[in-house]
């Protein structure tokens, strides 16, 4: 992901075309706020907000799949496992396909490939309450 520690409000809206999974193929646009530096400020938003989970996620050029579908997927996902306090976080990324990391309490897992990603919901999850719990501890 990039670098440079691109704030949240610095955050612009850009229309993302993608094909839709349906087998005609349309064109789909979803409109999503796309960050400099989606990691960064994924990272510095779950330090501020500890209750919560962040998925950054940078948006390949090889990626079929709209943004907002993404999202509704890794959120039904994530809720399976009892989480729903989630913030998304976009960048564009590179050639190739996209990745998805998740932020909890400042610490990021991943790089997952946009195809693997789901793989990962259930032990993030898991850590994510194993760290609530403990946070209410303190």
């Amino acid at each position: 992901m990039a670098a440079g520690g691109a704030q949240a409000q610095d955050a612009q809206l850009y229309p993302v075309a993608a094909a839709s999974l349906s087998p005609a193929a349309q064109e789909s646009v979803s409109s999503v706020q796309i960050l400099e530096d989606a990691d960064h400020a994924a990272n510095m938003w779950v330090v501020d907000n500890p209750s919560r989970l962040a998925v950054s996620v940078a948006i390949g050029r090889d990626t079929l799949v709209a943004a907002d579908k993404v999202e509704e997927v890794l959120r039904r996902d994530f809720a399976q496992h009892g989480v729903t306090n989630i913030k998304f976080f976009y960048e564009m990324g590179g050639s190739g396909d996209s990745t998805v990391f998740y932020h909890i309490d400042g610490n990021a897992w991943g790089p997952y490939s946009l195809a693997r990603a789901r793989d990962f919901v259930s032990e993030s999850a898991s850590q994510f309450k194993i760290n609530s719990q403990m946070a209410m501890l303190r």
